[in-house]
């Protein structure tokens, strides 16, 4: 009984602490998992919704200026839609705005200049 308390204990415990925790641009990691902050919406219709989870797969920085980052939405359901490049506002301050396309495969890929590299990102990573 003891065993089953400490157990039951340390679970609840650690969803307690575990949070999380918003991310900036710089500290994003390929084949980590992230949580989407805000909703995107594409011009043609297409969107994510707050809470949907990415693994990113790709990042390039370098030589122009912009970063490049490549994300695969995690329950992808529709593999075959695609979005053209849309403008999207991130409410940091002052205000980003980073230009987000779907690819075919459900695969995010996000542009951000390299000014705002260093201010908070549209995901959340669990710690």
């Amino acid at each position: 009984m003891k065993k089953l308390i400490l157990i039951a204990t340390i679970l609840i415990s650690s969803n307690i602490f575990a949070k999380d925790v918003v991310t900036n641009w710089y500290d994003m990691e390929t084949y980590q998992r992230y949580t989407l902050r805000q909703d995107i919406v594409f011009e043609n219709g297409m969107s994510f919704k707050a809470g949907e989870q990415f693994d990113m797969f790709d990042f390039m920085s370098g030589g122009v200026p912009n970063a490049y980052f490549g994300l695969h939405q995690v329950n992808c359901k529709n593999p075959y839609l695609t979005a053209d490049l849309s403008i999207i506002v991130v409410p940091t301050k002052p205000i980003q705005k980073i230009g987000a396309q779907l690819a075919e495969g459900c695969n995010l890929e996000l542009w951000v200049e390299l000014r705002d590299f260093f201010k908070d990102s549209i995901f959340t990573v669990n710690e």
